[in-house]
């Protein structure tokens, strides 16, 4: 979204609905945060913003928590289980195999060849993902409150306490406007 389709008669505003699942690297949470911004900047050029959702995970509503109505099916709930990491390892892939990997490694934190070098996670890499995930957890739940109009504490408690947090709840809790 440019500067001039802030200025668009023609554009009277957005209807956001459907579900943002990953593709490819597409929908990484920077590709996602870019996306809300534009959708912010739109917001406030004063054009209005809906959102429509049934089965929202943590990536649709994240992007949907920035409009100015948001409204659940009754039947739907948010899925905001919280971010993880999958991380792949071929060490026993290539034992198996006869492969050799040969690595000049110089720190602990140096956790790029690992997936080829190792069966399972070093607790330094470990220790990075784990502060990764969240320091990105903790600026979507600040991006959540801060459009929702509440504390991101607040958010997080509501995901604390309900995980897969239906219609109601999700009400009662500032994250929809309506049912």
């Amino acid at each position: 979204m440019c500067s001039s389709d802030l200025r668009d008669e023609r554009i009277a505003g957005v209807y956001l609905t459907g579900d943002l699942s990953p593709a490819d690297f597409g929908s990484g949470y920077a590709a996602l945060q870019e996306l809300r911004s534009a959708l912010a900047d739109f917001r406030a050029a004063g054009k209005p913003i809906q959102a429509y959702l049934t089965q929202a995970g943590t990536r649709t509503y994240y992007v949907a928590s920035v409009a100015d109505n948001v409204a659940l099916d009754p039947y739907g709930m948010l899925l905001m289980p919280g971010l993880a990491s999958q991380p792949v390892f071929f060490a026993g892939l290539f034992e198996k195999y006869g492969v050799n990997v040969q690595v000049t490694r110089v720190g602990k934190y140096k956790s790029a060849v690992e997936t080829f070098t190792r069966r399972d996670m070093s607790p330094e890499n470990r220790e990075e993902v784990t502060q990764l995930l969240g320091d990105i957890w903790r600026e979507l739940i600040a991006d959540v409150a801060r459009s929702r109009g509440i504390e991101p504490p607040a958010v997080q408690a509501v995901v604390d306490r309900e995980g897969l947090i239906r219609a109601e709840p999700a009400l009662a809790a500032r994250l929809i406007d309506r049912v």
